[in-house]
Order: structure tokens, then sequence, then C-alpha cells
């Protein structure tokens, strides 16, 4: 995660990150940026803590399918000007959506968590993945093998099941 977290405040731009489950319930989260491909498995996308290990893949161009990148904005942290938060506040109190006004914030520039400081933010989008392919032999093996150990992780904390 050190890693993911230098190279995003070093280049925020063209990020993605999407979440799908695999065949046995685990979450999947893959990031991307333009050059890097990472995968973490967790026990629950649903859980505010969750159990979970993840590595690096290898090089984005050697995963075309593995997030639909047509019309969506990339992943990143962008800040909330005042205008934003006075229109959403608008919109609020006359019981109008939000999406153009979420549209707008999602076409700005994402910024370094650096740049951000103490300022609002909104965060995203995490796109959901219907993704369960692999795109080698290698790929599957490693997703595998993060399955596996997560099954131990969670075994070792008293809270998973170890199937023969």
């Amino acid at each position: 995660m050190a890693e993911i977290d230098q190279k995003y405040n070093k280049n925020p731009a063209g990020w993605n990150i999407s979440v799908g489950r695999d065949k046995k319930g685990y979450g999947n989260i893959h990031i991307t940026n333009p050059v890097d491909v990472w995968q973490i498995k967790i026990d629950s996308l649903y859980k505010p803590n969750p159990y979970g290990l993840g590595m690096k893949l290898g090089k984005t161009e050697n995963f075309p399918d593995l997030i639909n990148l047509k019309n969506n904005p990339s992943f990143g942290f962008r800040p909330l000007l005042p205008s934003h938060l006075e229109k959403l506040q608008q919109n609020f109190d006359q019981q109008q959506p939000i999406n153009s006004v979420i549209d707008e914030i999602l076409n700005t520039k994402p910024v370094s968590l650096d740049q951000l400081g103490k300022s609002n933010f909104l965060m995203g989008p995490i796109l959901r993945s219907s993704f369960q392919g692999y795109v080698s032999d290698k790929q599957k093996e490693l997703d595998r093998k993060l399955g596996r150990s997560l099954d131990n992780l969670l075994l070792s904390k008293g809270i998973g099941y170890d199937y023969i």
C-alpha cells in the first residue's frame, strides 16, 4: 500500500479502482495507474476493516480487459470548492438530483493527498467490475495464492474455515 500511496501522490492522473468478487466470494480490488496493476483480495467488501492481502500483478498493458475506461472519469481525490458545497446544499434543499454537481466535480483534475491538505474532498469513482478472468496462467496462480493466503490469515484470526 505504501508503494501505491507514494505513486499516487507523485502523479494522481490516470488511476482507476475496480471492485468485484471472485468465485469464492472474496472481494477483489484492482488498482491501476498508467503503468502498473495491483490486486488486493479482501474477505468482505462490506466490513469497515476487512482482512486482506495484495500484490503488484504487473504492467497495465497486460490487463486490457480489467477495467472498461470508456466514458468513466479516473479515480482520484478532488477538492470540494465552496461553490460545489453550495450547489449540493441547494439540490438537497430542493430535493433535486445531485448528478450534475457530481459530474462537475469528477470532471476536475485529481490532486495528490498532500495538495488536499485539510480541505473537503470527493474520492472516486470506484467502479464495479465483473472481471473474473485471468490474462495468464501466472496471474491465475497468483490469484490462487492470494486466496489461499487470505484463507490462512482468516483461520489464524479464528474467523475462517480451512476447507479440505
